[in-house]
C-alpha cells in the first residue's frame, strides 16, 4: 500500500464532494507497494485558498526519483487546433487544458530548482478520464492519456511508466529525499497531527517488534543476555513481552530500570505492575522489609537506600526465576553482581542498555564477555531527519540507523540569550506556540530541559502557563513516595526523568554549552530520539553558534 500524503481520512462532506478524485486516491494506494509515495490536491488547498498544485492531482514518487504527474478531468476533452479543449459548463470559460498541464509542470520545476539548482526534477504525466473515452489526437506537450477504456489498471499504468529506463534519465537526477522535502513543503500545510501521531506509534511499535522476535527465537543456558541496543530499537517492547511471558508462565522475577518515569509507565502496562520498579524502589523495599528506616523526602535518600542494598541484596541470592534490567547503563557497576545474583543459576536474565545515553558521568560499562551478546543500532521511533542530525553531529560512536518510514520535520533551532530569564522563556514559548499552531496537542508536546532540576531556570520559574496553557511540572513527592504535579497541560520535565518516556513533539530547552564534548554529545542523543515526529532545539547563542558550525 503506498503512502500517502497529506495522510488525512476524508470527511463524508468531503467524500462525497470529490468522490471520483477520492476514488482514483484509493485505487493508486491500494495498487501501488509502499515504495511509493502519492501526494495529492484532494480536498485540500494551501494558506492561500489555492490549489495545491495547480491542476495536477496526484504527484506518485517512485524510489528512483522519478514523479509522475496525474491530472483528472470528469467530463468530455476535445481536440482543437493542436490543443485540448473541456469546458465546465454553460457560460463557463473554455480552458486549454494541454496548456494548463505544461504550466503546472514548468511551476514545479522551476520551484524546486530554486532550492536545489544543481538537481534535475524528472517529471512525466499522465492525463486521466475515468468517466469518458478519448478518441482524438493527443497533444505533443501531454504525455498520455488514459480512458475509462484502457486494459489496464490505473496503478499498473503508473508503475510501468515510472519503471520505464528505455528513455535515458539525467545524471544529476534528484534524490527521493529531497523531492519529498519539497513537495512536502510545497503543500504548505497544517497537518492532521492526530492521525501522524497514532501511525508514528504504531508503526514504531510494529516495526520495533523486531528485536523481540529475535531474542525469542535464541536458547542457550545460563540464560545471560546482554543486549544494547540503540534509543528506539524495541526495548520496552521487549521487557513487556518478557513480562507477559512470564506472567503466563507463573513466573516470579523483576523488572529494574533507573527512572521513575519510565518504572510508571511499564507499571500501567505490564500484566504483573508489582514486580517493575526503578532500583531506588527495589531498595526501599528492601529497607521496609528488614525495618531500616529511610526518609525518602530527604536528600540523601538514595545514598542511604543504595548503601542498604549494598549491605543487604545478599539476602534475596536465588530467589527469583527471571531478572530485566533496562537502562542498564544508568546502574553503577557495583549494583549489577548483587542485582544478577537474586536470580536463580537457571533463571533468565535479560540485561538492556545503550552507552550512548549514559549521561550520568560516574558510570562505567561493565565486562560483558561471558554474555551472549545481541547488538541492535536500528532506531525505529525517530523520523528519518532526525536521525541524520545526530549522525551529522556525531552523537554516537557508531551511525545510527533509521529503521522508520516517516521522513518527519527539520529539527528547529532557535536561540535565546544565556543570562536573561525572559529570553529563555520567550523563545520556549514560542516554540510552544508554534507546536500548537502546527496541530500538536497539549498533551502530545514535551519541553525537556537540558540540565537537571537544580540548575533550571525553567523549572525554578514562577510562571504557571505558556502559550496560554498550564505548565504541568513534577513538585515533590508525597511520604508514601506518590508524585505531586502542578495542574497544567504541557509537560515540563528535566532530560534525567524523560529519557526512558517519548512524546510526539520534544523542544529541548536551557541547552547552554561552550564545548561539543562527549557528555553534552550524549544528553543532545538522548534528547533528540525522545521525538517521534519533531524536534526543536532552544539553545544560548553559544550552543547555537557550536551546532550551526558543526552543520556547515
Amino acid at each position: 500500500m503506498a503512502r500517502i500524503y497529506p495522510n488525512d481520512d476524508l470527511d463524508n462532506y468531503s467524500n462525497q464532494i470529490f468522490s471520483s478524485e477520492y476514488q482514483t486516491l484509493e485505487q493508486l494506494r491500494d495498487g501501488l507497494s509502499d515504495q511509493f509515495e502519492i501526494f495529492h490536491g484532494v480536498h485540500w488547498t494551501n494558506l492561500t485558498g489555492r490549489a495545491i498544485y495547480g491542476e495536477i492531482d496526484f504527484l506518485v514518487l517512485h524510489p528512483n526519483g522519478r514523479l509522475l504527474a496525474i491530472e483528472q478531468k470528469n467530463i468530455e476533452l476535445e481536440f482543437q487546433q493542436g490543443k485540448l479543449i473541456t469546458s465546465y459548463g454553460v457560460n463557463e470559460e473554455v480552458k486549454d487544458v494541454s496548456s494548463q498541464i505544461t504550466r503546472n509542470i514548468a511551476n514545479l520545476r522551476k520551484k524546486f530548482s530554486q532550492i536545489h539548482p544543481h538537481l534535475a526534477l524528472q517529471i512525466d504525466h499522465i492525463l486521466y478520464l475515468p468517466t469518458s473515452r478519448y478518441l482524438d489526437e493527443v497533444p505533443i506537450n501531454v504525455g498520455r492519456i488514459v480512458d475509462c477504456a484502457s486494459e489496464l489498471p490505473l496503478p499498473e499504468i503508473v508503475q510501468s511508466i515510472l519503471e520505464d529506463y528505455s528513455t535515458t534519465l539525467p545524471t544529476n537526477l534528484a534524490d527521493v529525499t529531497s523531492i519529498h522535502r519539497f513537495l512536502m513543503g510545497h503543500l504548505n500545510l497544517v497537518p492532521n497531527i492526530g492521525i501522524l501521531s497514532k501511525q508514528a506509534k504504531e508503526v514504531s511499535f510494529n516495526l520495533s517488534r523486531g528485536l523481540t522476535d529475535w531474542v525469542e527465537r535464541l536458547d542457550f543456558s545460563p540464560f545471560r543476555l546482554y543486549i544494547q541496543g540503540t534509543a528506539g530499537s524495541g526495548k520496552t517492547q521487549l521487557a513487556l513481552s518478557e513480562l507477559t511471558k512470564a506472567h503466563k508462565n507463573h513466573l516470579y522475577g523483576l523488572y529494574l530500570c533507573f527512572n521513575r518515569p519510565l518504572a510508571d509507565a511499564i507499571k500501567s502496562l505490564a500484566p504483573n505492575p508489582q514486580i517493575c520498579s526503578t532500583f531506588h524502589e527495589l531498595a526501599k523495599n528492601i529497607a521496609e522489609l528488614l525495618s531500616f528506616p529511610v526518609d525518602i523526602t530527604s536528600d540523601q535518600a538514595s545514598i542511604q537506600l543504595e548503601k542498604i542494598f549494598f549491605t543487604q541484596a545478599e539476602k534475596l541470592a536465588n530467589q527469583f526465576d527471571f531478572l530485566i534490567v533496562d537502562e542498564g547503563q544508568d546502574f553503577k557497576p557495583e549494583w549489577r553482581e548483587l542485582i544478577c545474583n537474586m536470580v536463580k543459576p537457571n533463571g533468565r536474565i535479560i540485561w538492556m542498555e545503550d552507552p550512548s545515553q549514559t549521561i550520568y558521568p560516574d558510570r562505567t560499562t561493565s565486562d560483558w564477555s561471558s554474555w551472549v551478546q545481541f547488538k541492535s543500532p536500528v532506531n525505529y521511533r525517530s523520523p528519518q531527519l532526525i536521525i541524520e542530525l545526530i549522525n551529522e553531529l556525531e552523537l554516537t560512536q557508531r551511525e545510527i540507523i533509521s529503521g522508520n518510514p516517516f521522513v518527519g520535520e527539520v529539527t528547529g533551532l532557535r536561540a535565546y540569550q544565556k543570562n536573561d530569564e525572559s529570553s529563555l522563556f520567550k523563545a520556549t514559548q514560542i516554540e510552544v506556540q508554534n507546536l500548537l499552531s502546527l496541530g500538536y496537542s497539549c498533551e502530545s508536546i514535551a519541553v525537556i530541559t537540558f540540565g537537571g532540576v537544580n540548575r533550571s531556570k525553567l523549572l525554578h520559574s514562577k510562571q504557571t502557563q505558556i502559550a496560554g496553557k498550564g505548565i504541568k511540572k513534577l513538585l515533590g513527592y508525597t511520604s508514601d513516595n506518590q508524585a505531586q504535579w502542578s495542574s497544567g497541560e504541557i509537560l515540563f520535565d528535566t532530560i534525567y526523568r524523560f529519557k526512558g518516556l517519548s512524546a510526539d513533539a520534544v523542544i529541548i530547552t536551557e541547552v547552554d554549552f561552550n564545548e561539543f564534548n562527549p557528555q553534552i554529545k550524549r544528553k543532545l542523543f538522548v534528547a533528540l530520539t525522545r521525538a517521534r515526529l519533531k524536534a526543536v532545539i532552544v539553545a544560548s547563542v553559544e550552543a547555537a553558534r557550536v551546532i550551526e558550525e558543526i552543520l556547515q
